[in-house]
């Protein structure tokens, strides 16, 4: 794995930056601020994306981002992560997936606790 700092969005990479002090200033209410629940949640994520990806290559617009065609939501919500972790927020681990049983079939049932009887 590569120190290079980069998000990857429609299948391209971009290089990424930690933040300025004053892109931190617009950086911290959009991380407060993001979600995919909501359109307001996502230009929040999508702006923590375009100051990461600004602070690389200040050429970058925020309307090249929004033009982006084929990005993905995990490739948005990864890009999202990777600029907050290289901005120095820090982020809640993700859990691993759970597999859901077959629909209709429970799952296994849990194993005992040790020293328990079963009747």
């Amino acid at each position: 794995m590569s120190d290079k700092l980069t998000v990857t969005l429609a299948g391209k990479e971009y290089p990424i930056a930690p933040l300025t002090i004053g892109q931190m200033k617009r950086s911290v209410p959009a991380f407060q601020r993001s979600t995919l629940d909501t359109v307001d949640g996502v230009s929040a994520m999508t702006t923590m994306i375009h100051l990461a990806m600004c602070a690389a290559d200040p050429e970058i617009t925020p309307d090249f981002i929004d033009n982006l065609k084929g990005v993905t939501v995990a490739e948005l919500t990864a890009a999202h992560r990777r600029a907050a972790e290289a901005s120095g927020f820090e982020l809640i681990p993700l859990p691993a997936p759970v597999a859901d049983a077959p629909s209709g079939e429970a799952g296994p049932a849990p194993e005992p606790a040790p020293g328990t009887a079963t009747s």
